[in-house]
C-alpha cells in the first residue's frame, strides 16, 4: 500500500507545515504536489499550523516558492490567527487575571497579533498583567550577556536581516532567568505555539556560510517550563480544541454543511508531532463529537525520537503514551511506504 491510498480516502484533510511539509530548510519532497493532487480530486485541505503569526504572514513568507490557495489548498489557519480573533472580541482571560489589559513580551519583539486591539505593550513587567511569549530567540546584545557554555548552543537564525542578527536555542537554559523573573512576580503566560521545537534554518557554525536544519526549542518548551514551576499558562493551538474548531469550521463550509453534519465526513489531521498534531486530532474527535483520525508523519519531530524503533515498538509507545496516530506514513508524499 501507498500513502496515496490513505489520504485518498479522506474527504476532508488538516495538514501541518513544519516537518510535514517544510523541514526548516526547503520544502519537503512531494509534499506540494501532493496537496495539489488532493485538491484536485476535490478534497478539502486546510493548512492547520501552530504558527503565532496570520496565515497572510506565512503565505507572504513563502509567496515565491511555497502553496498557493485554490491550487494546493482550501484554507490556511494558524494559531496566531485564532489569538487575534480572542483579542479582537476581548475574550482573553487567565484565572489570576480575568481581564488583563497589559502586556510584556519575552522573546523577539512581535506585537502585531495585538494590533487594534485594546491590549497594551508595556516594557514593565512588574506594570503587565501577562506576558506574551513570543518566538524564543536572543539579540546580540542578549547573547552576550550569557555565559560561554551558554551562547555555544546559540545558532544564528536563518530569520536574520543585515542590520538585526536573531539567535535561536538548541537549549531552554537560556530563558530559564526570565521565566524565574516572571513566576516571582506571579504573572501568567500567553502561548499562541504549543510546539516544543521546531527543525528550522541556521548558519553552519562551521563554515559560516549555508544554513543547516537545526532543532531549536520553541515557545511550547517556555510555557511547559513555567507549568512545572508551578506558574499559570493559557496555550493557543494544536492540540488545543479551539483551532480545530476553527479549521473544522471552515472545512463545514467549504463542504456545504454544516459544522455537525461533519460527522458524516471523512476526517484526518496530517502532522508530525505525537504531543500536538495526533493528540489534537484525538482533542478534537472527544470536544466536538467527531472522528478526526490522524496520520503521523516519518519526517518531524516525533520520528527523531523513534527513528530506531521498529514498527512493533513504536505501536507500543503509542499506547503507553495514550495518543495513538491512525496511521504511520514515511512522508506526505504521494508514493511513500504505509507503516500502519
Amino acid at each position: 500500500m501507498l500513502s496515496r491510498e490513505i489520504f485518498e480516502k479522506y474527504d476532508i484533510l488538516l495538514v501541518d507545515v513544519f516537518g510535514v511539509l517544510w523541514n526548516g530548510v526547503d520544502w519537503i519532497a512531494g509534499a506540494l504536489d501532493t496537496l495539489e493532487h488532493l485538491v484536485k480530486l476535490g478534497k478539502t485541505v486546510v493548512i492547520l499550523s501552530n504558527a503565532s503569526v496570520s496565515a497572510k504572514h506565512m503565505l507572504d513568507k513563502y509567496a515565491s516558492s511555497g502553496p498557493s490557495l485554490g491550487k494546493h489548498f482550501s484554507g490556511f489557519v494558524t494559531s496566531g490567527e485564532v489569538l487575534n480573533h480572542i483579542l479582537k472580541n476581548h475574550k482573553l482571560s487567565f484565572e489570576s487575571v480575568p481581564h488583563p489589559k497589559k502586556y510584556a513580551i519575552l522573546g523577539t519583539h512581535v506585537v502585531h497579533n495585538f494590533e487594534n486591539t485594546l491590549y497594551e505593550y508595556t516594557d514593565s513587567l512588574d506594570e503587565s498583567d501577562f506576558v506574551y511569549v513570543s518566538i524564543p530567540q536572543l539579540a546580540n546584545d542578549q547573547k552576550s550577556l550569557l555565559p560561554n557554555e551558554l551562547q555555544k548552543m546559540l545558532y544564528r537564525s536563518n530569520m536574520s536581516s543585515s542590520d538585526k542578527i536573531v539567535w535561536d536555542s538548541s537549549s531552554l537554559d537560556p530563558f530559564i532567568p526570565q521565566l524565574r523573573e516572571i513566576f516571582e512576580k506571579k504573572k501568567p503566560l500567553l502561548v499562541a505555539n504549543p510546539d516544543k521545537y521546531a527543525s528550522v534554518g541556521v548558519l553552519n557554525p562551521e563554515n559560516g556560510t549555508e544554513y543547516i536544519k537545526q532543532l531549536v526549542v520553541r515557545q511550547g518548551s517556555l510555557g511547559e517550563a513555567y507549568v512545572k514551576m508551578g506558574g499559570e499558562v493559557l496555550f493557543i493551538g494544536k492540540p488545543y480544541p479551539e483551532v480545530y474548531e476553527f479549521a473544522l469550521h471552515f472545512a463545514a463550509k467549504n463542504e456545504h454543511v454544516t459544522f455537525s453534519d461533519l460527522k458524516n465526513k471523512k476526517i484526518a489531521m496530517i502532522g508530525d508531532t505525537l504531543e500536538t498534531d495526533i493528540l489534537g486530532a484525538q482533542n478534537a474527535s472527544k470536544k466536538f463529537g467527531l472522528n478526526v483520525e490522524s496520520i503521523l508523519t516519518d519526517t518531524g519531530i516525533s520520528y527523531r525520537e523513534l527513528s530506531e524503533k521498529s514498527v512493533e515498538a513504536r505501536r507500543e509507545i503509542y499506547k503507553h503514551r495514550r495518543i495513538i496516530p491512525t496511521h504511520e506514513v514515511g512522508s506526505i508524499a504521494l508514493d511513500d511506504k504505509v507503516l500502519f
